[in-house]
């Protein structure tokens, strides 16, 4: 569990590089897993939230392949401890 979380504004560029290279991969050939957390209940997973949006894994990469700067929101930093950080884009 983070100890701390903080968000930042990037700059467009630094957006446009993020999608840049969340493209790159998604075109290539990596396997794309939504792993659901055990400690949760089942209506609160991927794998329920996916089925009620009749959504499978492709139709959400395809969601994310489309994301632009526009709907960039912030970016958030969890300090996990002192030598590692979770970097996690926001999208509206």
């Amino acid at each position: 569990m983070p100890e701390e979380i903080y968000s930042k504004i990037e700059s467009k560029g630094a957006v446009q590089i993020f999608l840049s290279e969340l493209k790159t991969i998604f075109n290539g050939k990596y396997r794309f897993d939504l792993p659901n957390r055990e400690d949760k209940p089942m209506e609160f997973s991927n794998e329920y939230c996916l089925s009620v949006l009749d959504y499978d894994a492709q139709d959400v990469i395809e969601e994310l392949k489309n994301l632009t700067p526009k709907e960039y929101s912030r970016t958030l930093i969890a300090h996990e401890d002192k030598n590692k950080n979770v970097y996690s884009y926001e999208f509206r």
